[in-house]
């Protein structure tokens, strides 16, 4: 492993986007990187950092939080520092919040003791390069995204977003005819592309500039050759469209190092419906104890998702015609009362005690790992894809937006799990064809291979020793390409 008698301690700036599905991984990399010796800022908010789960005592010394203060923003309420504090058509007041912070930035970066010798940042403040410039700190780019969805995308400028976006493979990976959008799919991609926001620039725009102004490109999840051996590299094609280095730092699960008491990837629900009783984790864990070992689905779509009510019935509905038992993990919207009732009339009676609904904080890494948890239905986020398959539980696959459907079809490239039918054109899906595929997983002919493969697919994921040696790969070429320190006057 890597350390500081190699050529000194370093110090490192993390700087994730305001959203749980950024901090937590971003968190984990600098774990990964302080327990090498190396000193880490990690910069956010402070509701955001009180948000944290606590710094293992050993590292805690080496890790830093550094809190920012958002601007005041017309558009954003005042608590607001994160996606899951908003509804999702006022994140982009977020994103123009976060744009304010580059002074603040700039001046952390030039006045910090010991000098910083890199900044890890995330695609939205692509402006990071701009501000560390100032104090010649050079800039990597951390993205939480899957290398699927970095390939699908392209050079940044030759990059998929130039063209318009069909249901056939892109020109630089024809070698994966799998990796294709649907029409639904393809027509959110060609919007996203072309409408800027509120904070006059687009995502992919954001995403273009920040690989263009960085030097490295971190990416979160096994090469390659480990997920498809016949296939080309997928690295190997990005440093190549990119024109720079290219680093994988493996899946950065904390589910793959229990012994650390790892950080939970928490899941934001609320209240109010469900089959099952309140009352915490006591409730969640005596209710899973009770059930079958392999038996339940564990129903989670992230920390983000906005559910229409349609989508949430019709979802209900699915997991009460599936026959199995439940556990699902709702969120409340923000802004909602706290007693919202979202699910569909009478579905309590319907379901019994076979299922358990909860908007209360759900503690997702420890129910991935109880025995009776036998499959994950999921919105196809690469976190909670690696966590499940790093517990070895074959998923249902319903991706939502962004970069989740390419995920989903990765997954079930790898015979990993099962992606629920949906209209080629609308993206609608149904009761019945949530149902098929819960049973596809959980009890059908094929359930059996999706679970061995899910969990060759965790070995991988989940591979502790491999991470190790991509984490130290990464702290070498960060040592290699930091630029020599200015001559003295």
């Amino acid at each position: 492993m890597d350390g500081i008698g190699d050529s000194g301690q370093l110090h490192i700036v993390v700087f994730p986007w305001l959203a749980l599905g950024h901090m937590a991984p971003f968190l984990e990399l600098s774990k990964a990187l302080a327990m090498r010796g190396h000193l880490i800022s990690y910069l956010s908010t402070r509701r955001n950092i009180q948000r944290l789960p606590k710094i293992p005592p050993h590292q805690s010394t080496l890790i830093t939080l550094v809190e920012l203060t958002l601007p005041p923003t017309e558009g954003l309420p005042e608590d607001a520092e994160s996606t899951m504090d908003l509804e999702v058509h006022k994140v982009p007041y977020l994103k123009m919040a976060l744009d304010g912070l580059e002074e603040q930035v700039a001046e952390f970066l030039a006045t910090a003791s010991p000098p910083v010798d890199w900044v890890v940042h995330d695609f939205a403040q692509y402006w990071t390069p701009r501000a560390a410039a100032r104090a010649a700190v050079p800039c990597a780019f951390f993205s939480v995204y899957s290398p699927w969805m970095h390939a699908f995308i392209g050079a940044p400028r030759t990059s998929i977003v130039d063209e318009v976006p069909g249901t056939k493979p892109c020109r630089w990976t024809s070698f994966a005819p799998w990796l294709a959008l649907r029409q639904h799919e393809a027509a959110a991609v060609a919007a996203a592309a072309a409408q800027p926001n509120a904070t006059g620039v687009s995502d992919v725009q954001r995403f273009i500039w920040t690989i263009e102004g960085c030097r490295v490109v971190v990416l979160r999840g096994p090469e390659a050759e480990e997920t498809h051996p016949a296939e080309a590299d997928w690295l190997a094609l990005l440093q190549e469209l990119y024109g720079k280095s290219v680093i994988s730092v493996g899946g950065l699960s904390p589910a793959a190092r229990p012994q650390e008491e790892p950080a939970e990837t928490a899941v934001k629900g609320g209240g109010g419906g469900g089959g099952g009783p309140p009352g915490g984790d006591d409730a969640f864990f005596g209710w899973l104890g009770k059930q079958a070992a392999g038996s339940v689905v564990y129903v989670a779509l992230g920390s983000e998702a906005e559910l229409s009510p349609e989508t949430i019935h019709e979802l209900a509905l699915g997991l009460e015609q599936s026959g199995l038992p439940f556990f699902w993990a709702l969120r409340k919207p923000p802004g909602s009362p706290d007693r919202v009732e979202l699910l569909p009339p009478g579905f309590r009676d319907l379901v019994g005690g076979r299922g358990i609904v909860t908007m209360a904080w759900v503690p997702q890494i420890r129910v991935l790992a109880h025995p009776s948890v036998g499959g994950f239905l999921t919105h196809s986020g690469w976190s909670s894809v690696i966590e499940g398959l790093t517990m070895g539980r074959p998923l249902v696959l319903l991706p939502l937006y962004g970069d989740q459907c390419l995920i989903s079809r990765a997954v079930t490239h790898m015979k990993a799990g099962v992606e629920i039918p949906r209209g080629e054109e609308d993206g609608g899906f149904t009761r019945e064809g949530i149902a098929m595929a819960l049973r596809l997983v959980m009890t059908g002919d094929q359930a059996e291979a999706l679970r061995g493969n899910a969990r060759r697919a965790g070995e991988m994921f989940g591979d502790a020793a491999r991470s190790d040696q991509c984490v130290d790969d990464l702290i070498r070429c960060l040592r290699i390409r930091r630029p020599p320190p200015p001559a003295a006057v």
